[in-house]
């Protein structure tokens, strides 16, 4: 159903059965606290994913049930400089897959990071109309800066959640905490910029 296919997509949520791989790319938002997704199948058997944000920190919790000899190939996209796993409380700086040993196994991997940045746009949608707020694309994360195009119209405002402290080439920056917001002058028709920031 549309749920599934949501949630499968934004985990990266991949099998091969035949092959007994598990592939997990998930690209949730910097901004979001926790997500619990529970009974995902895979063959005979299922596993469960919890994350949960405590600042710089990623925690994800994986219950496998019934996988033993699976191979589970785990690779987050996370908009950060600096990222630094730990599997069940030991670090380990290259980890990339491990192999379900248990018919019954819990896993906690956590990733210290920093360095980050994540754009996104408040939405205010109205039901029956299109979005008026402006579009972010082609973001490009460096190590002391960061670029996007922003498609928008007449004053826009687009948010960065990030650690560092941030300039634009444009437009006028505003923070509380670690939210920053951007305020942008467009055109009164779309119009696209080409932002470019600095990390401080």
């Amino acid at each position: 159903n549309t749920i599934s296919a949501f949630v499968e997509g934004l985990l990266g949520f991949k099998i091969d059965a035949l092959k007994k791989n598990i592939y997990l790319k998930p690209c949730i938002p910097l901004i979001w606290e926790y997500l619990n997704v529970y009974n995902l199948r895979i063959g005979k058997g299922k596993m469960s994913v919890r994350f949960e944000r405590k600042k710089k920190s990623f925690i994800y919790t994986f219950n496998f049930k019934g996988l033993k000899g699976y191979t589970f190939k785990f690779k987050p996209e996370i908009p950060a400089n600096s990222k630094i796993f730990s599997v069940n409380g030991i670090r380990d700086k290259s980890f990339d897959y491990l192999i379900v040993k248990k018919d019954k196994e819990k896993v906690k991997i956590s990733i210290d990071i920093a360095g980050f940045v994540y754009p996104f746009v408040e939405k205010n949608l109205i039901y029956g109309e299109f979005s008026k707020e402006p579009i972010i694309e082609n973001f490009k994360l460096g190590k002391a800066k960061f670029y996007l195009d922003i498609w928008g119209k007449g004053k826009s405002i687009v948010s960065f959640y990030s650690d560092c402290d941030i300039e634009c080439n444009e437009g006028k920056v505003s923070k509380k905490d670690n939210l920053y917001k951007l305020e942008l002058k467009f055109k009164n028709n779309w119009e696209r910029k080409s932002i470019y920031c600095r990390l401080k």
